[in-house]
């Protein structure tokens, strides 16, 4: 009778301090601590042989964290040139409107594979043009298995784990990891570092590359021409910054813009 008690208060006391949920069709853990209950969130790797990049350059963190991304979901993609080429065409600073084009893009890989990410939905504090992805979502997406694009004012990366707090203005971050391409590893980050400026939820679609196609994809080729439409629109009929058409009103994935992606695809 007295190990029957200790076992169920053990039962008990487990399942009131500490809550997991199954890792097949969610990552996530939650219990109790000093301060109140705090949840643990992440997404696991797909293929964990698969190490990750580091930046090439300087300036091209947004860049090594698209390849980090894809690489995370199990596409043993490791080209950081071909993404240039795709959004900046040069190693450059990225901007908001070049990282979310290279999150909207088509890549070819391996033996002209393909792989195709749109935007599902972001939050971009630095241009303030999309506020679609607050705290619970990126806690839920990575329970689901999803990594998420993440950058603050300095710095690209892809976010891996969350440690979250309910408050009763909504669900407070304490803790965060990510893929840092400086190191080519993954990290916890600095208090500073959480003040996140952008993250995007990235949805994959996998195809071939069309025989005798170059290396631009006629996705992509889609895509820029509505950019370059809306830009000559932007600046010729409102009287519009060539800056301001690009990265904020000529976004793809963004406001109006959210179907271009889509769009595209299915003509193509």
């Amino acid at each position: 009778m007295i190990d029957d008690i200790r076992r169920s208060f053990i039962i008990r006391f487990l399942y009131t301090f500490l809550i997991v949920i199954n890792p097949v069709t969610a990552a996530e853990e939650c219990g109790f601590d000093s301060a109140g209950q705090i949840c643990h969130a992440w997404a696991e790797a797909t293929n964990a042989n698969l190490p990750f990049v580091r930046q090439k350059t300087f300036e091209t963190c947004w860049a090594a964290s698209v390849v980090n991304l894809l690489r995370y979901v199990g596409v043993p993609f490791n080209d950081e040139d071909q993404v240039i080429q795709e959004t900046t065409g040069v190693p450059k600073l990225g901007s908001a409107s070049e990282v979310s084009q290279a999150l909207n893009q088509t890549y070819i890989y391996g033996s002209g594979r393909t792989v195709s990410l749109s935007v599902e939905r972001s939050t971009d504090n630095y241009t303030s043009t999309s506020h679609s992805l607050d705290n619970l979502g990126i806690h839920n997406a990575l329970k689901e298995n999803r990594p998420v694009y993440y950058g603050d004012l300095n710095h690209a990366m892809v976010v891996t784990d969350v440690w979250s707090r309910p408050t009763p203005f909504g669900l407070q971050v304490i803790r965060m990891r990510a893929i840092d391409p400086a190191i080519g590893s993954v990290r916890d980050l600095s208090p500073n570092e959480m003040i996140g400026t952008y993250a995007a939820i990235v949805n994959f679609t996998f195809g071939h590359r069309n025989a005798g196609g170059n290396h631009v994809s006629t996705r992509n080729t889609c895509l820029e021409k509505r950019i370059e439409k809306c830009v000559t629109a932007c600046t010729d009929q409102y009287g519009r910054s060539q800056q301001e058409c690009e990265q904020i009103t000529c976004r793809p994935g963004v406001g109006e813009n959210m179907d271009w992606v889509a769009d595209c695809s299915e003509d193509n």
